[in-house]
């Protein structure tokens, strides 16, 4: 009940089956394609338009011959000879990705093994970047007796990242006026002249940026089951898993967005050593048509990282990259750290059912988690469960077209307890000062988190009513579940005024509400000796809000974006835009201290100023509802399956349809839209500028956000068993799209509609 999944969740890996050893391999080789969806950014003709109208808005421009005063030179000079499509490259980058996977398992009566190796590569559109995997696998089951059983299982990862930081920005914003490559085909260090804007192309040179992980894991589990008397068993189970990661960076002054001349390096290693180990004592009898399940478990968790890390500028050589810390000369800076957190946890729970028709659970578990402030570390969470198969009733078991019909019903207690470790203490940070105007910043400690000495679980009490139902032999089967979850005491990290000395701080804010109704429906409407086709939907609605607030006489707290009757988190709080102001309102617009061709907002208070009060919630990143449609099935040996899922209802944002509007006087380049000019009265977008911020401009950047997507399409080919010879057993190939289609309501203006799609060619062989 204190877990994340809200309950527990019983899982059992793959086992080798009892026989001759069986070799499997799987592997594929995909791409991934941008998909521009209706993404566009201006080309050279509209952007010449664009900035000459940012400089007429502020008297600079009036002709060709003020073109000096609005492009920086090297644009100019390419006015009408190029248009340099820095996006569409960005776009036209292609990623690969491969996976090769070798499996051999094997079972006697006694013991059963598996091996399993597996490496999987992921390109990255920047040169010099990817990831590599590496995973080794290793299970061993054996009965050593007829009443001890004992296993171990490893899971062995290595992982190398080389990164590269994502530059779409600064491709969206440079100018189609700038050439990519010099006459002698180097990099264009500085496409518009101005040191401060670089090629984005330049951070993929190692020598320019290199940013590398490493990350070594391992994860053990070693269990024993004893049968103690008929339908007793005790079962223990140890996992162990350290890890190691080791991060290094390395950047000089020729890195998009650096202008300091010092190169800067980085390293930080982190050890972790986690362990859990639990016990689990089982009773289940059965005695005639009563059927008895007793569990009791007793856990214990320990997580710890240590970790260490050094930075500073003007390493002595490039070579050096984020080794040899000792040779930097300025800025130097230590760091290292220690985290620990421990858990324990009791949990019972009795099963009782009655002739396969009437079920009742009950449950409970008390958790113990050392992150909680001193005397609420610990809470206690029951549940109880109530079942009726009806379809099992004598008045319903000769309905020939009822396959199931069952009525359940939960009512229990969650917890929450994430937090960070020592987070209830308070926590300082370094800082550096001045003191009595020397020039030396002497170190010292600065408050940062608030302690919060009665921090206690948030609690979770959870309604809900499901009925599953069967018919025709299982051709239609499905569910419909109604739930009711309130909490109490959520955790929240809240932002604290400035006048308290201190930023954040957590609390236990209010009480939440979420409330919905989830369907599924499982159909196979053809399915004949040689064709199967299954048709599966799903629908979901789910109304979340806060209910109180920690001061019941407050209905919201602004600063941390918390409103009663909305959700915690994803609310949409601003100016209203109601247009643009056009030129028969210059009037009216000046009665507000504005002009044509700026956003026009609602005064929602209609005191003729606009000011915090005019601020209202437009909406939330939450959707109304939720759908999936998924078809599977196959004809002989091809076998073919879609997947779709749609969003509908939710309000998003889109920051980057707000940039470039006046940055660095308005000389970036930004998406294809339709902004106002006095003869182009839009009613959508205000008049560009330079020079100036744009006034409510933030209020422009939202939109509905309703979208359908096809997550995937999968064809296979199974080759016929007489094919495969004495060796081969099965040979399976498949093509996979993942995402090869989205259709969104957002279909103008620029946007984030863009996506990309992976195209998979793979093979499974078992021998």
């Amino acid at each position: 009940g204190a877990r994340g999944a809200n309950g527990v969740i019983l899982i059992t890996t793959k086992r080798a089956k009892e026989g001759r050893a069986t070799v499997t391999y799987d592997g594929f080789a995909g791409v991934g394609v941008n998909n521009w969806g209706s993404l566009e950014v201006m080309n050279a003709d509209e952007y010449v338009a664009f900035q000459r109208e940012a400089s007429r808005a502020v008297g600079a421009w009036h002709s060709e011959e003020d073109d000096a005063k609005a492009f920086f030179g090297a644009e100019q000079a390419n006015i009408g000879k190029m248009d340099n499509d820095w996006m569409g490259r960005y776009f036209e980058k292609k990623r690969l990705w491969t996976s090769h996977s070798l499996t051999i398992s094997a079972a006697t009566e006694k013991t059963s093994y598996k091996i399993a190796f597996n490496y999987k590569n992921e390109d990255s559109r920047y040169k010099n970047a990817g990831n590599d995997h590496f995973f080794l696998t290793t299970d061993l089951m054996h009965q050593v007796l007829p009443f001890l059983k004992v296993g171990v299982s490893n899971r062995a990862y290595y992982i190398v990242r080389n990164a590269k930081p994502d530059m779409f920005n600064q491709f969206l914003h440079m100018s189609p006026l700038t050439p990519t490559y010099e006459e002698d085909g180097s990099l264009n260090t500085y496409p518009f002249g101005d040191p401060f804007v670089k090629n984005p192309y330049l951070n993929e040179s190692d020598e320019v940026y290199k940013d590398k992980t490493e990350e070594w894991k391992l994860f053990m589990r070693m269990f024993a089951q004893v049968d103690l008397a008929k339908g007793l068993t005790f079962n223990t189970n140890f996992a162990y898993s350290p890890a190691f990661s080791a991060r290094g960076y390395y950047y000089d002054n020729r890195s998009v967005s650096y202008t300091d001349d010092r190169n800067v390096a980085y390293t930080h290693n982190n050890r972790k050593a986690d362990w859990v180990w639990n016990n689990v004592v089982n009773f289940k009898r059965t005695f005639g048509k009563h059927n008895v399940d007793l569990t009791a478990v007793y856990e214990m968790q320990n997580r710890q990282t240590v970790n260490s890390s050094m930075q500073g500028r003007d390493q002595e050589s490039p070579a050096y990259l984020w080794y040899n810390m000792g040779r930097l000369t300025d800025s130097k800076q230590l760091a290292t750290g220690f985290v620990r957190n421990q858990m324990v946890s009791v949990v019972g729970r009795v099963q009782y059912s009655y002739d396969d028709r009437y079920i009742v659970t009950a449950s409970f578990r008390e958790d113990g988690a050392s992150q909680l402030s001193k005397g609420h570390k610990w809470a206690f969470f029951p549940s109880v469960a109530a079942a009726w198969r009806i379809s099992e009733e004598a008045f319903l078991k000769d309905v020939e077209w009822l396959t199931n019909l069952k009525l359940r019903a939960t009512y229990g207690m969650t917890g929450n307890y994430s937090i960070a470790p020592y987070a209830t203490a308070g926590t300082l940070y370094g800082t550096y000062a001045n003191f009595n105007g020397g020039e030396l910043h002497r170190p010292g400690l600065e408050p940062s988190t608030r302690p919060t000495p009665d921090l206690k679980w948030e609690r979770n009490k959870m309604l809900d009513i499901g009925l599953d139902f069967g018919f025709l032999r299982g051709r239609i089967h499905g569910t419909v579940e109604y739930y009711d979850s309130k909490s109490y005491d959520l955790l929240y990290l809240k932002v604290l005024p400035y006048t308290s000395g201190f930023n954040r701080a957590w609390s236990n804010v209010g009480d939440t509400r979420n409330r919905g109704w989830e369907v599924s429906l499982q159909t196979v409407p053809v399915e004949t000796k040689d064709f199967h086709l299954g048709v599966n939907l799903s629908y979901y609605r789910n109304k979340e809000e806060l209910v109180r607030l920690q001061d019941p006489t407050m209905k919201e707290d602004i600063n941390n974006g918390l409103f009663v009757g909305y959700p915690v988190n994803g609310v949409h709080y601003n100016y209203k835009q109601l247009g643009i102001w056009q030129q028969d309102e210059a009037e009216l617009a000046a009665l507000y201290g504005q002009k044509p061709g700026e956003v026009k907002v609602a005064d929602l208070d209609g005191n003729g100023k606009i000011d915090g009060n005019d601020r209202m919630i437009l909406g939330t990143t939450r959707p109304d509802w939720v759908g999936g449609l998924q078809i599977n099935g196959n004809w002989k040996n091809l076998d073919f399956s879609v997947d779709v899922y749609g969003e509908f209802g939710a309000l998003a944002y889109d920051s980057r349809s707000t940039s470039g509007w006046a940055s660095e006087l308005g000389r970036w380049n930004t998406y294809k839209i339709d902004y106002w000019t006095p003869e182009n009265p839009s009613n959508r977008h205000p008049r560009p500028t330079e020079g100036q911020s744009i006034r409510y401009l933030d209020a422009t950047g939202y939109y509905k956000n309703s979208y359908v997507n096809i997550r995937n399409i999968t064809v296979g080919y199974t080759l016929p068993r007489k094919w495969m010879g004495r060796v081969v057993k099965k040979t399976r190939f498949y093509v996979t799209m993942n995402m090869p289609w989205r259709y969104s309501r957002f279909q103008s203006d620029g946007g984030i509609t863009w996506w990309e799609s992976f195209y998979i060619f793979g093979a499974n062989v078992q021998f």
